[in-house]
């Protein structure tokens, strides 16, 4: 019979058979749990480890360096009494030897084994006298030793147990890769084989050597550092390398040659390998290129269980335990993935929360203890608006509930009941408790085919409730606060990681340069082999340096690990091994053109041409290939329908063939979904459809026709098919531009009141001053600006936290801007006459337009109307940016707005005439400015610059000639809308300017900035365009 056991099994298998019984062991993340109560304790006198006790993995990175303690036999004592220069290395080994051995009074206090003294207590029974009966076969057994001594030599527990096993056994065998039997001749990556042929002889007498290589078996080339690597020149197997324009290029080469290779019919997936250098976003990329090839494939990355939905859930959960919970900690826990509530609800209960000020704990326990104050705030709130109110009272029954869990987590006093709680409240048997979400939001993964999403998730639920149990058993029922708890735990959780599971007998497997080292296969892929990543640069030295590690293995005369020192050869190993893994090929890929950049064993492999002449140096190598962006001549990379309608949609290049190929087979038994551009460049509704939905509304909104001018796609989103994001409280630029409006409006407002009784242009002018002077008092403007923020849409600003930064800002932007239009005003006896001017008026002549056989009401809101003694009237309408009118604009019908607002006035007051026009933008601060707050004087005041500017603009007739091109447009713009098209092809003077940069539906209409339709517009000027509109005018009125 034999038997494969590595060391642990070996021990468990030998335990058993001698009847000894063996305590139950705790887990690394019960020992990190453990470790942090120790931390945590004031009574033990640390140096320096207390100032880092609440880092993020600190203790099970401690408890991972107390284990090379016990692997390799460093006592407490000999930690205490290593002498050494430097203060920060005598506290931190005297800070280790405490922990050290309060873990093991921990431990011990709790009948429980340490499994890092497993192999400990292993050796000491193989070296007792007499050895158990049970154990009377091992004097039969030969054992063979394989594996070991490649990348490492063994440790003083495993040199121990084999002393043992020889001591026992009738025969063993240890198998050592190496070039010589020892000494310091060879090559460097055989140096730990080398080492560990030496270790034997030295620890085993007689040992004998059954065979030696007498020649280095393959050709040694040096690298930068001038170590020795060895490189595999096995003539057998063909060697490829690849560079790529960058790394999608890279794996898109990877994935459409693997699928050559099986479609070929020589390999299967299980023969194929994928060995990913360390960037981090590389797994994602080739699991989803992979996928898009149709490649079925493993990605064993040992993602940390704490990614899961439901690790990030439980952590929310602990957090929401401590009393003074905020509201961020909150929505963290509705937001991570596996919330018990729909996301229209949580939408709804954060809006209403951040509207109303529910913001903290407190906030929350008022409401749970007040019915009535509840009832009054949601009807406030949501006065006629049912699904609303019911939906914020669905989350606040949840609230409450997490209420009650957390006071009674809380008024538990040790950590078993604690633990015990969670455990119920995890199968609390409820129709939304988190073992039913758990199992739901699995069978879902699982119908999307997301095993690995699924398999994250139920290996997260099983770890967490493995640990409580745990837990309990650990902490028993000492005395604990619920703080104290929630550090422990989540110290117990920090570094759990997936197991490598496959999914499936017949996959390709991606995984590390280490865990593909050791992986069978017969084609062999290295991506991203960079100078940095291949071989892989040294990490980070981790809580115990290496000159710490030199010290240590100095004084206690034990091979301790060094990561300086052992790093050189177990690269140069692990470099060695994928090199030579491959039975048939091997493809060695870098994401980079050029030698810059590549590594060293990239460069080693190269083989050149044969033949001799001139020029030879600078020719290709045989073996590589150059991978670019996809253009005339196909590769593998068209190997796949997918790839290939994706590559034809940018390529011109592309052969007519292929692109007729690809459009037939889109078109069999298995259409693509249609991309999204393509769907929306072509929307179209039956015209009479759109008409009777144009036709349904209550006159034409300007600002309307304006949108559809902009993008018609953006226009039927939001206008035809009604759809919307939801509305969240926070801070955002629509908001302000709103915010700013009614502080402006509220001050204009006063003015205008206070002129009511104002006969002469000498009291206008000495109302007006004084207005100006209460303009520039924080007072005035601050009162404005409670008044603005008391309705309940910007009621967010209302708050201390956003009034004492963005209201500071925004009040500070209002106060110029008024001051600025009050000079300007002024200069022509200008003063407000009309505020916020809707129409059409019910009081006055509306405003038609007469569109075929059909009469359209056109309706809008004039920000400001102004007046001057002569009669001259002006429309001022405010805007959040520095806006000016534009010829331009007014062309592509995307600035209509003010010379139609100028004709629905005359309109209105047939005896007036509009003027002038102007845009009023509020000034952007440079907040890196030091003086940025000052009060400049109003010549210096940007805003006022713009209207000066706007005026110099208007020549006589200007304005009537944009007027009348403005009702052509919009007229035009009509009909359009009407014939029901609504493509997706905004207008785009300038790419800077772009309405896509802010549009909400940019995934719903495919938008890729390397599509035609986001070109800008052929550059013109305003003064050309001008020129342009007005002889077109001027042209129809003579006719």
């Amino acid at each position: 019979l034999t038997e494969i056991l590595s060391f642990r099994r070996l021990a468990t298998r030998l335990f058993s058979e001698s009847g000894i019984p063996v305590p139950d062991p705790v887990s690394n993340a019960g020992k990190a749990i453990l470790a942090q109560k120790i931390l945590l304790d004031q009574e033990i006198p640390f140096k320096t480890f207390k100032r880092m006790a609440g880092q993020p993995r600190y203790a099970a990175e401690l408890v991972r360096i107390l284990g090379d303690f016990q692997r390799y036999e460093i006592s407490s004592d000999e930690l205490f009494q290593i002498e050494s220069k430097n203060q920060a290395t005598l506290d931190k080994l005297h800070d280790f030897a405490l922990l050290k051995n309060a873990l093991e009074g921990e431990i011990a206090d709790r009948r429980l084994g340490d499994p890092d003294c497993t192999l400990t207590n292993l050796a000491s029974l193989l070296l007792s006298s007499p050895l158990p009966q049970r154990l009377d076969f091992l004097g039969k057994t030969h054992i063979w030793v394989v594996g070991f001594g490649a990348d490492r030599q063994f440790t003083s527990q495993e040199m121990k147990v084999l002393r043992g096993l020889a001591s026992r056994v009738s025969g063993m065998t240890f198998t050592v890769t190496a070039d010589y039997p020892g000494g310091n001749r060879g090559a460097l990556a055989f140096q730990h084989g080398r080492a560990t042929i030496d270790t034997l002889k030295r620890k085993l007498p007689g040992i004998q050597i059954a065979q030696a290589a007498s020649q280095p078996v393959e050709k040694t080339t040096k690298n930068p550092q001038g170590n020795d690597v060895k490189a595999t020149t096995d003539v057998k197997r063909d060697v490829q390398l690849i560079e790529a324009i960058n790394v999608h290029e890279e794996a898109r080469y990877c994935a459409g040659k693997i699928r050559e290779l099986l479609l070929e019919g020589q390999f299967r997936r299980r023969d194929i390998g994928i060995a990913l250098c360390d960037k981090p976003s590389m797994p994602n990329i080739i699991e989803t290129t992979l996928a898009e090839y149709g490649v079925d494939s493993w990605v064993d990355t040992r993602k940390p269980l704490s990614q899961s939905s439901f690790a990030r859930t439980f952590t929310a959960f602990l957090s929401l335990c401590s009393y003074d919970f905020s509201f961020d900690q909150l929505m963290d826990y509705y937001r991570n993935g596996l919330s018990p509530l729909s996301d229209n609800v949580i939408d709804s209960f954060e809006n209403a929360a951040l509207a109303l000020g529910w913001t903290t704990a407190r906030d929350f326990r008022e409401l749970a203890t007040s019915p009535a104050l509840l009832n009054d705030e949601l009807s406030n709130r949501f006065r006629g608006n049912d699904y609303e109110r019911n939906a914020v009272r669905t989350a606040l029954k949840d609230v409450f509930h997490l209420l009650t869990v957390t006071s009674e987590m809380r008024g538990l006093r040790n950590g078993y009941d604690k633990s015990e709680l969670l455990l119920d409240y995890l199968f609390s048997g409820q129709r939304s408790s988190p073992a039913d979400r758990v199992m739901q939001r699995t069978d879902t993964l699982i119908e999307q085919k997301r095993q690995d999403s699924a398999t994250l998730l139920v290996s997260s639920w099983n770890a967490t409730v493995d640990l409580l149990r745990e837990c309990r058993e650990l902490l028993g029922k000492t005395r604990i606060s619920q703080d104290h708890y929630t550090q422990l735990l989540l110290a117990g959780l920090e570094g759990l990681v997936l197991p490598a599971v496959p999914l499936g007998a017949d996959h390709v497997r991606v995984g590390s340069l280490k865990a593909m080292a050791t992986w069978p296969c017969r084609v062999l892929f290295i991506l991203g082999a960079t100078a940095t990543a291949f071989p892989p640069e040294n990490k980070q030295q981790g809580y115990l340096r290496d000159e710490e590690r030199e010290l240590l293995s100095e004084k206690t005369k034990k091979p301790f690990p060094n990561l300086q020192k052992d790093d050189p050869a177990s690269q140069a190993w692990l470099v060695h091994m994928l090199l030579s893994r491959p039975t048939h090929a091997l493809y060695l890929s870098v994401p980079s053109i050029g030698e810059d950049g590549q590594s060293y064993v990239f460069d080693n492999l190269k083989v050149k041409p044969s033949k001799e002449g001139e020029g030879l140096k600078d020719q290709k190598p045989n073996n590589l290939s150059t991978v670019v962006e996809p253009g005339r001549i196909p590769d593998v990379r068209w190997n796949a329908l997918q790839a290939a309608q994706r590559i034809m949609r940018w390529n011109a290049k592309a052969p007519p063939t292929w692109r007729a190929a690809v459009d037939r087979e889109g078109k069999t038994e298995r259409p693509l979904l249609e991309l999204a551009d393509k769907i929306a460049d072509n929307t179209m509704l039956p015209p009479e459809l759109s008409s009777s939905i144009f036709l349904s509304g209550n006159g034409v909104s300007i600002s309307l026709l304006q949108k559809y001018n902009k993008c018609p796609f953006l226009y039927f989103a939001e206008h035809v098919a009604c759809a919307k994001e939801r509305v969240k409280a926070e801070d955002k630029s629509n908001l302000q531009g709103t915010l700013l409006h009614s502080l402006v409006e509220l001050a204009t407002t006063d003015l205008i009141d206070r002129l009511q009784h104002a006969d002469t242009p000498e009291k206008i002018s000495e109302i007006t001053t004084l207005w100006r002077s209460d303009v520039e008092s924080t007072d005035y403007i601050r009162k404005l600006y409670n008044t603005a923020t008391s309705n309940p849409s910007l009621r967010w600003y209302a708050l201390p936290s956003s009034s004492g930064s963005i209201g500071e800002r925004l009040r500070f932007f209002a106060s110029k801007a008024l001051h600025a239009l009050a000079e300007f005003s002024q200069e022509d006896g200008y003063s407000p006459r009309l505020l916020e001017w809707y129409f059409p008026h019910s009081d006055s002549e509306p405003y038609v337009l007469h569109v075929d056989t059909l009469r359209f009401t056109l309706r809008g809101l004039i920000d400001l109307i102004e007046e001057n003694p002569a009669g001259k009237v002006r429309i001022i309408d405010f805007k959040r940016t520095s806006k000016v009118f534009s010829w331009l604009d007014l062309s592509d019908g995307t600035d209509i707005q003010l010379p139609l607002y100028k004709l629905a006035f005359e309109t209105a007051f047939p005896e007036k005439k509009v003027d002038e026009l102007y845009f009023c933008g509020f000034e952007e601060l440079d907040t890196k400015v030091a003086d940025v707050y000052d009060n400049a004087a109003v010549d210096k005041n940007e805003i006022r610059k713009k209207l000066e500017s706007q005026k110099r603009r208007w020549e006589p007739g200007d304005v009537d000639g944009a007027a009348q091109f403005a009702e052509k447009k919009a007229m035009e713009t009509i009909r359009h809308i009407l014939t029901g098209a609504f493509p997706a092809r905004p207008t785009i003077r300038h790419a800077d300017f772009s309405p896509c940069h802010y549009c909400n539906w940019r995934a719903a209409c495919g938008y890729d900035l390397r599509l035609a339709r986001n070109a800008p517009l052929p550059r013109e000027t305003n003064t050309d365009k001008k020129k342009e509109i007005l002889l077109e005018i001027t042209g129809e009125t003579e006719i």
